[in-house]
């Protein structure tokens, strides 16, 4: 079953795939549930596994056959040897019109999308993370639990200033450990977020999820 559901990933490996344009790559990002899914649509138009990989949630890779889990490198060695010869389960992602997007819960939504006759659905949950860079080096690169996003990001206003967003997180032990004011110098960019990602694929037609 993890083979059918994945399979939708991975149309246009030796298929015909519209090749994204210059804009629909720029505008790739996580930021909506549409945005994340035009997202699968650039990285199988455009053959790029790693942005393929990037759209799924962590739940989605960390339950993949039976709990083993699904690195990037086994991403791209089932995508290689296994569902780019199943022929008779690619959807169509490039060409795929998305239909509906709407909420489940906080922070979970279902998209409905259609491909040449054949609709299936996507579930997405948003995930929360923050990185932190020193020029090309990503120092880290770390998921925060879920729902404490407002922990770490704070808009206030002191004596009348205009109002100030400041954000936080948790050094992990191998950064806070060392010299700080160091890393402090080093540091080139922060970023901290939230995204949505793929978290179940189901079809309508026998919607059972991974």
């Amino acid at each position: 079953m993890d083979v059918l559901i994945l399979a939708p990933l991975v149309l246009g490996l030796g298929a015909c795939a519209s090749v994204p344009s210059p804009q629909e790559i720029h505008d790739v990002g996580f930021r909506t549930p549409e945005m994340t899914f035009k997202a699968l649509q650039v990285g199988v138009g455009a053959d790029l596994p790693r942005l393929e990989y990037g759209c799924l949630s962590m739940g989605f890779k960390a339950r993949f056959n039976g709990g083993q889990g699904l690195s990037q490198l086994a991403y791209r060695e089932l995508r290689e040897q296994v569902l780019s010869k199943r022929l008779e389960f690619w959807l169509g992602i490039p060409d795929a019109v998305i239909l509906e997007t709407r909420p489940l819960s906080e922070g979970r939504s279902l998209l409905r999308a259609s491909s040449h006759g054949h609709e299936f659905e996507l579930e997405l949950v948003r995930e929360e993370f923050w990185q932190a860079w020193a020029g090309a080096e990503l120092l880290a690169d770390e998921p925060l639990p879920r729902g404490s996003f407002g922990q770490w990001v704070e808009i206030y206003r002191s004596d009348g200033a205009p109002a100030i967003i400041g954000a936080g997180a948790p050094l992990p032990p191998e950064l806070s450990g060392g010299d700080l004011q160091e890393l402090g110098q080093r540091l080139t960019e922060f970023r901290i977020g939230r995204e949505w990602k793929i978290d179940r694929i189901l079809g309508l037609e026998e919607a059972t999820p991974l």
